[in-house]
């Protein structure tokens, strides 16, 4: 079966396709029923290793994958599956749907660059209102989750399941190199993209970061938090 479950189905009746990586096919199986509950989605398949997830993209061709963190027999887990899709196809949202919310899984997982991090504790209702969310172009996070982000960014709490923290003063060229930061690029190779000297990468950097009063790894996490603002 090819690390899958369940066959290719039409999307052209509904809205939003959903691909699920779960490593649990009972559990699998009981996202897909009661996702199909909302008859704008439909699961139009299951992976069950991360290493079929660019095989099961190109198959399936979903809008929104919503992906488990730990997957038992996988040689790739959930976080990395969710990166290789973010680079090879930047136009799927990602949901993680995770049993787990430790500072390091949450914030590699954003700084992924994942649309949305929600608990399997989430209701059935709070599940389909994320995935209407991040198919919209909103970031979307449990409010366990935003607590750890923003006690991660040093940041007040906020009681909201939608972080957001804009910030005007940040110029388009710094929003630029920003980007390219988040995406885990180094100095020279931002240099080289944008054509201008490291060492000017270096003072655009250190704005940033003063601006933000953030270390250049908590900024990677803070630009996804804050790209659907910035685009909108």
């Amino acid at each position: 079966m090819g690390g899958q479950i369940g066959g290719l189905i039409s999307d052209d009746y509904c809205d939003i396709s959903v691909l699920i990586l779960e490593d649990h096919p009972v559990v699998a199986d009981g996202l897909r029923s009661y996702l199909e509950t909302d008859p704008r989605i439909h699961v139009v398949g299951i992976l069950i290793r991360g290493t079929d997830v660019l095989r099961g993209v190109t198959r399936y061709q979903p809008k929104v994958m919503l992906i488990d963190i730990r997957l038992d027999g996988s040689q790739i887990n959930g976080i990395e599956a969710a990166r290789l899709v973010r680079q090879r196809h930047p136009e799927i949202k990602l949901l993680i749907l995770s049993a787990h919310s430790t500072v390091a899984e949450v914030t590699e997982a954003i700084s992924v660059g994942v649309d949305g991090y929600i608990l399997k504790t989430s209701s059935q209702n709070e599940i389909l209102d994320a995935i209407h969310m991040v198919h919209g172009g909103k970031n979307v996070y449990d409010p366990q989750i935003s607590g750890v982000l923003q006690l991660y960014l040093n940041q007040p709490q906020q009681p909201t399941m939608h972080f957001e923290q804009p910030l005007e003063t940040l110029t388009e060229r710094e929003w630029e190199v920003l980007e390219h930061i988040a995406l885990g690029e180094n100095n020279t190779t931002i240099a080289q993209k944008l054509s201008i000297s490291e060492a000017t990468v270096k003072t655009h950097i250190n704005h940033i970061l003063g601006k933000l009063d953030l270390s250049r790894e908590q900024a990677r996490v803070w630009y996804w938090l804050n790209r659907d603002w910035r685009d909108s």
